[in-house]
């Protein structure tokens, strides 16, 4: 009886510590498990924008037209509602492909903060019967390296579509472009006529 007992209690001891061993197994895996699920990804933070000074200068640069060798007359397009002023040509509609090119320059200058233009006209001919006239617009930008990096994009888009870029964003005139600081100047003449006069007109303004 004794041995009988002993017997029983040697194979209960075994099946306690067989069914703790299992016990054990399965919690390690279930531990295991949990380390090895992947981390929560937070999103990615948008990086503010510091903002520099966004005041338009157009009011110096008409001032220099006007005092000019040209005698230029202003019109002032200001009143000019922001969403309806033409971005660079992109208020047209345009079958697909032209469409595919104005998201494209939208895209670019989708940190513009503040469009101005004027349309001027010189009272002194530069040939028979014939003034020298154009538009000037201005692109501010929150900061200079918004601005650098739109314009280091315009120009390549230019590059890349340059009969789009004459045909809607220069609307077929001799034009020219030009960085300051935070803002971009855009200068188109009123024709081919005026081939060459846009960098003219570009020194008076900013030189």
């Amino acid at each position: 009886m004794k041995y009988i007992l002993l017997l029983l209690s040697i194979i209960l001891f075994t099946a306690c510590n067989k069914l703790k061993k299992e016990t054990l197994i399965i919690e390690e895996t279930i531990d295991s498990t949990i380390q090895k699920k992947e981390p929560i990804i937070e999103e990615e933070k948008v990086p503010e924008i510091i903002f520099q000074d966004t005041t338009s200068h157009i009011k110096s640069y008409q001032i220099k037209l006007e005092n000019s060798k040209y005698n230029f007359i202003v019109k002032n397009l200001d009143d000019i509602e922001f969403s309806r002023i033409n971005l660079l040509g992109t208020d047209e509609r345009f079958h697909y492909i032209q469409k595919e090119l104005k998201n494209e320059i939208l895209e670019i200058c989708n940190h513009v903060q503040q469009i101005n233009s004027f349309k001027f006209k010189g009272q002194v001919e530069i040939s028979r019967n014939t003034f020298p006239r154009g538009t000037l617009t201005e692109y501010i930008f929150p900061n200079e390296i918004l601005a650098s990096q739109a314009f280091q994009n315009l120009q390549d888009f230019k590059r890349r579509n340059r009969s789009y870029w004459e045909m809607k964003v220069d609307v077929k005139c001799p034009s020219t472009m030009i960085l300051r600081d935070n803002r971009l100047y855009h200068v188109i003449t009123g024709g081919w006529f005026m081939m060459g006069k846009e960098e003219e007109i570009a020194t008076i303004l900013f030189d």
